[in-house]
C-alpha cells in the first residue's frame, strides 16, 4: 500500500467482500503455495469477489508472485487446484 501511496494513487486494504467485487483495480499479492493461496481466498469468499469485480465492473488486476499464479486457470502444486480463470 505504501508503494501505490508514494506514486499518488488511493490505496486500501480491503477484506470486505462487497467493497472488493465493486473495486476498479485490485492489486493481488501473494507468498506460498497455490493450493493454499486458493483455499485461503476461498475460505471467506474473496475468489468470488474476485471474480465478480473482474467480470461484472471490468476492474483491472495486478497480480503479484503467487497473486499472478492464482490468476490463471489450474496449478499441480501440491495437487491439482483450480484457480481464479
Amino acid at each position: 500500500i505504501s508503494a501505490l501511496k508514494y506514486l499518488g494513487a488511493e490505496a486500501e486494504l480491503v477484506c470486505d467482500l462487497k467493497t472488493l467485487s465493486q473495486a476498479e483495480f485490485i492489486v493481488l499479492p501473494g507468498v506460498g503455495s497455490f493450493k493454499k493461496g486458493m483455499e485461503n481466498l476461498k475460505k471467506i469468499g474473496l475468489d468470488e469477489a474476485i471474480c465478480s469485480a473482474v467480470t461484472k465492473n471490468k476492474a483491472k488486476i495486478l497480480g503479484i508472485c503467487l497473486g499472478m499464479q492464482l490468476l490463471g486457470s489450474q496449478s499441480t502444486e501440491d495437487g491439482k487446484t483450480n484457480g481464479l480463470a
